[in-house]
């Protein structure tokens, strides 16, 4: 039985994309080449990578009272391709090949792109459905709906839908799950809804079906990778959490660098193949036999999978490859780890960069690794995957009004560039320092916007130590040692991200901002109204000729027109020098750290510290393994806002050296 389909949309047919290429029976040098202009390709996405900014602000108060190459591609390559590889067509490929290695499935079997959800989710998979839709791939995705709110949805957007039994699992519409114990419960039978979905979906018809959680974002066409080199041999491509990007490049059957770590259901694709079938039934019943409700659909795959598993066993005919397909499950199934270079988690995409690092796209970004989520909505997903450009479904009202925001320059102390041998407590101290600056100019560019109606857009955070519940040495974790610092570090491992999104204090408000990189991003309406404030000393006599006399500022090649004010401001010096550019949409000030002393009025600046003290709270726990006592948390850190104070700013932190705990 086909899938039925919702036809109510123009363009929308009912049939499944058949686009999946063939492959030459050809010699394994040649095809080697050929699997190589995969690789080539995608080195040709080049992204624009701001340069390293530094300043030389103070944060001393004004204030009257107080590595190695991409697998498969040589670093020395070029990206033209030499004519007799252009010659190569793929399409005109013949099927020879696969019966030779015994490949046990049809390369024309068409590809379903599975995700789940129920309403409380649909922020999340709607930005899923769009990125989806972007790539020109609505025929081939499916959701799979575990309440009747979001059959609704689906079929009101024209988004391909079935309906799974989610009451089976007690899911009701619009619940969002927490981790309580009884959500826990229902956590694993929606496990077992959607591993038997899938298998449904690969028994009725003969679909390949590439399931991905909601919290991903695709950006290239994956179905060609699926058929290309040693993985057409492969029954199931999974993705991985490893982080150590050197290592998950080779996978042979000499070394396969990340085996030992855990495969991501987040990212699976299942081959309709025989031996698929059988891997997938023990999968669904590994969930339902075992009574531990934390073994769900990622542990029950990692736990069949491994049964038998030997990374050095590998499927022949690709021994020229760096990554080949490997045999599991006591030898059952053809075992694909996806490269983490093109199937990115959130790690790797959104600390370490490798995407930058080795200027391509890949093909999907899955945004696990982070600590901003909340008890009713994931923020710190969507907060990364805004700051990142990956979140489409901000509407217009996203861009409306008036903004703030703090030079690129301004925003950060002068870079400490850290070698990979230094020591983390000489690390730590350097973050702690940044961190002293960055909180300051934070609560004071959002005091200004607040007093000038407008959003704060928020000034770069830059982190000198990774964030994780590892071990660290020279500031980073096992896996990332190759890792850059200082570098742009995601929102939510410096702020409680959740409380930002909360009403609080006595006004029952809420902060708005935008994230760092939607200064960069600026649409043609804002872009074009801007203004630039210079934040000079209060010794220092003020130009009272705007734009005359003045450096020049230009943003995007455009001189913008430039205002200078002092630094120390108070509440009604704010308003007198910089509300007469209501009509300006983006006010951006040279610094922050300085610029503001608070409210003449006490109780407003208590008002104030009311609203901002939880959400520029944050707990940071450090593991150095420097003395040799691995494991154990050596430093625990809480942003000490307890003590924070209108006229000093924050106080000193304890010099690290004094602490017994150093």
């Amino acid at each position: 039985m086909a899938i039925q389909r919702n036809q109510s949309r123009k363009g929308r047919g009912a049939c499944w994309v058949l686009a999946v290429p063939m492959f030459l029976m050809i010699p394994a040098t040649v095809l080697h080449r050929l699997h190589w202009l995969h690789w080539e390709a995608a080195s040709t996405h080049f992204l624009n990578i701001s340069s390293d900014i530094s300043c030389s602000s103070s944060i001393k108060s004004p204030c009257p009272l107080s590595t190695t190459c991409p697998a498969c591609l040589p670093c020395n390559a070029s990206t033209q391709s030499s004519p007799e590889i252009q010659a190569l067509r793929v399409e005109d490929a013949a099927s020879a090949l696969s019966m030779d290695l015994g490949l046990n499935h049809d390369t024309d079997t068409p590809l379903v792109m599975l995700t789940f959800g129920n309403k409380a989710v649909w922020p999340m998979l709607s930005n899923w459905v769009a990125n989806v839709q972007k790539l020109g791939l609505s025929s081939n995705m499916l959701v799979g709906a575990l309440d009747e709110q979001l059959v609704k949805v689906c079929e009101k957007e024209g988004i391909p839908v079935e309906a799974l039994d989610g009451l089976k699992a007690g899911m009701t519409n619009g619940a969002y799950l927490t981790k309580s114990q009884e959500d826990l419960k229902k956590y694993k039978l929606m496990a077992s809804l959607k591993i038997g979905f899938a298998l449904d979906l690969l028994k009725r018809q003969k679909q390949n079906v590439l399931i991905s959680d909601s919290d991903t974002v695709w950006l290239r066409d994956p179905r060609a990778f699926t058929e290309e080199g040693p993985f057409m041999a492969a029954d199931v491509l999974v993705s991985t959490d490893c982080i150590d990007t050197t290592a998950d490049e080779i996978c042979n059957a000499h070394f396969c660098g990340c085996a030992h770590v855990a495969f991501n259901t987040g990212i699976v694709f299942l081959r309709n193949t025989p031996a698929t079938l059988r891997f997938v039934e023990a999968w669904k019943k590994k969930v339902l036999e075992n009574d531990d409700l934390t073994i769900r659909d990622q542990a029950a795959f990692n736990i069949v999978l491994r049964e038998g598993f030997e990374p050095k066993t590998v499927v022949p005919g690709f021994e020229s490859y760096p990554r080949q397909t490997l045999m599991a499950w006591r030898g059952q199934i053809k075992l694909g780890i996806l490269p983490l270079l093109f199937f990115q988690n959130g790690h790797t995409y959104f600390s370490q960069k490798l995407h930058e690092r080795r200027n391509i796209v890949p093909y999907v970004v899955h945004a696990t690794y982070q600590y901003g989520d909340g008890a009713v909505f994931p923020f710190g997903k969507r907060q990364r995957m805004r700051e990142a450009g990956l979140w489409l479904m901000d509407g217009p009202e996203y861009s409306s009004g008036n903004f703030l925001a703090v030079s690129w320059a301004g925003a950060t102390r002068p870079e400490f560039r850290v070698p990979l041998d230094t020591d983390s407590r000489i690390i730590v101290k350097h973050h702690f320092e940044e961190d002293k600056f960055r909180r300051k100019t934070v609560r004071n560019a959002l005091a200004i916007a607040a007093l000038l109606n407008r959003t704060l857009i928020m000034p770069r955070i830059l982190c000198y130590v990774d964030q994780m519940w590892k071990e660290m040495r020279a500031g980073r974790f096992a896996g990332a040692y190759g890792m850059a610092l200082p570098f742009d570090c995601p929102m939510d491992y410096l702020f409680e991200l959740p409380r930002f999104f909360e009403e609080a204090g006595r006004t029952k408000t809420r902060l708005d901002f935008r994230e760092p990189g939607f200064l960069n991003r600026l649409p043609k309406h804002l872009a074009s109204s801007r203004r630039y404030i210079h934040v000079v000393p209060r010794d220092k006599f003020l130009n009272p000729f705007d734009n005359k006399f003045l450096p020049e500022i230009t943003r995007n090649g455009q001189q913008i027109p430039t205002t200078q004010v002092h630094e120390g401001m108070m509440a009604n010096e704010v308003v007198s020098m910089l509300d007469r550019f209501k009509d300006v949409r983006v006010l951006e000030l040279s610094k922050a750290v300085s610029a503001f002393c608070g409210w003449e009025d006490n109780t407003m600046n208590q008002n104030f510290d009311d609203l901002v003290r939880e959400p520029m709270r944050k707990k940071w726990e450090f593991k150095y393994m420097e003395t040799g006592q691995e494991g154990i948390p050596n430093y625990k850190y809480w942003v000490p806002y307890d003590q924070f104070e209108w006229m000093n700013g924050f106080e000193d932190m304890k010099d690290l050296v004094d602490s017994p705990n150093w």
